[in-house]
């Protein structure tokens, strides 16, 4: 359990780090008041769900012992 949390981790740090890139290249190409932000949220998403989730499993795994 504790791989699949480093591993869940790991993808969460490449999804936001990936979702940042794409938000930061595309309001350099966006005109002004326009979101970036819409057309990348899945990856923030997925990121946020795999850091919940590596935490729960974190927490379960120092329970046990």
């Amino acid at each position: 359990m504790k791989k699949i949390s480093n591993i869940l981790f790991g993808l969460a740090i490449i999804f936001g780090a990936y979702g940042g890139a794409q938000i930061i290249y595309n309001r350099i190409n966006l005109p002004q008041n326009v979101c970036p932000i819409d057309n990348n949220r899945i990856y923030l998403y997925i990121a946020i769900a795999c850091v919940v989730i590596s935490v729960i499993l974190e927490m379960i795994v120092k329970k046990r012992k």
